[in-house]
Parts: structure tokens; C-alpha cells; sequence
């Protein structure tokens, strides 16, 4: 965690330490939150995941951690993670070693909340030795992630979407 965190492991320490407000339901809302990572394509992979569930599931509406940061809520960030996480009906995260810390972070924050994840990687890239041998959603394309990440994951969005 502090080598993909470098000089933010104090300020993210810092903010999760002081979260004690109440959160709100989890799952209240009919959206999901994608976190694509820090990459040339991030558009891209979140629009295929996009349009893979949006015509699937109508009714749900993603929400990327770029918009969260564009959003101009006064809140400290983390907390305004920490709460959309909590409310989302589930989380998408692309995890490759090149992506972003806040992924990461993300992706932690989910685990500890309890919240359904799908983690998912190029097949050319790698991935942090912490999240090796988990299970992964390897994809080759962006072609063969829109047909088939529903196909592959059906009881994941049967049970969360």
C-alpha cells in the first residue's frame, strides 16, 4: 500500500481514521461506480462497460471516479468516496499496475465496506502482487470486454444489479 500510495499514505491514513459519521444503506442507489485507473484509455474501457450494462440493466446508471472529483461537492474526498462506495449497488475497478492510487484505494475501501467488486484487468498488463492469484476478469480487447463481461459475471449483476 505505501509503494502505490508514495507520499499520500499519510493524508488517506489520516481521512479514514476520522470517518465516523453515519453512512448511507448500502446500495441505496440504482448506480454503479467504475474506476478505470490513470490510463490513455480509461474512457474507453468505462464507456464498453457502460454500454455492456446499460443495455442489460436500463435502470442503472454508472458514476466514475473522475466524476467524483469533478462533482464540486465541499466534502474531503475521501469522505465522498467512502459514501458513494457505500450507496452504489456495486464496484467496477480496472486494476493494473499502471493505474492510479485512488483505484486502489478504492478497491480497499470497498473490501472493508463489504461491497461487491468486479475486478478486471488487460490480458498484457499486470497486476499488483497483493491482488495476484485473486480472481480477475481478464479481457484482450475492449471488443470482447462489451460481449461478454455480462455473459462472464451473470451471477455477480443477477445478485447486485
Amino acid at each position: 500500500m505505501r509503494k502505490e500510495l508514495a507520499g499520500k499514505i499519510e493524508e488517506y491514513d489520516f481521512g479514514v481514521v476520522h470517518l465516523t459519521k453515519d453512512l448511507p444503506a448500502a446500495g441505496s442507489q440504482s448506480r454503479y461506480l467504475i474506476g478505470a485507473g490513470n490510463l490513455i484509455d480509461d474512457e474507453d474501457f468505462e464507456g464498453y462497460i457502460a454500454d455492456a450494462i446499460t443495455a442489460k440493466y436500463p435502470d442503472l446508471e454508472a458514476v466514475s471516479l473522475a466524476q467524483l472529483s469533478q462533482t464540486g461537492d465541499t466534502s474531503w474526498p475521501i469522505e465522498q468516496l467512502v459514501d458513494t462506495i457505500q450507496a452504489t449497488r456495486f464496484g467496477i475497478y480496472r486494476v493494473n499496475e499502471q493505474c492510479s492510487p485512488t483505484i486502489f484505494v478504492a478497491l480497499g475501501i470497498s473490501i472493508g465496506l463489504n461491497r461487491p467488486v468486479l475486478m478486471i484487468k488487460d490480458a498484457n498488463k499486470q497486476v499488483p502482487l497483493d491482488l495476484r492469484g485473486i480472481g480477475l476478469y481478464e479481457f484482450p480487447n475492449f471488443a470482447t470486454l462489451e460481449r461478454d463481461v455480462i455473459a462472464q459475471h451473470q451471477s455477480f449483476f443477477a445478485k447486485h444489479a
